[in-house]
């Protein structure tokens, strides 16, 4: 199941080719059949969840900007300011993240944001 529906939001481990991919693409690696690096993708995440070693110093999660819209789950956390400037944990998170542009409108029938 991870490697067929989590994998590319859920591992620091990624292949090479996995920089190629838009952040706005990172779902298609698993989902869409007709995306160029889609059969790569699956068979490395199916072997490598296999492995041991893919497990260690893993810690599960990317540093890959993936739309919440894409995604489409509860924005609230993705919302959060603590990785802004002049925020209290604005030392622990890296000068890029803190001045990230907005990646996608978030739109629903309750509020219209910039994320």
């Amino acid at each position: 199941v991870f490697a067929q529906n989590c994998i590319a939001c859920h591992s620091s481990k990624q292949p090479d080719f996995f920089e190629e991919v838009k952040d706005t693409d990172l779902l298609d690696l698993l989902h869409k059949p007709d995306h160029p690096f889609n059969a790569r993708y699956r068979e490395w995440a199916l072997a490598a969840v296999e492995k041991p070693e893919f497990w260690q110093e893993n810690y599960l999660s990317t540093d890959r900007r993936v739309p919440v819209s894409l995604i489409g789950t509860n924005a609230g956390r993705a919302l959060a300011t603590n990785g802004i400037a002049d925020q209290p944990i604005e030392r622990a998170v890296s000068l890029a993240h803190c001045v990230r542009l907005a990646s996608s409108r978030i739109t629903s029938a309750a509020f219209s944001l910039i994320i």
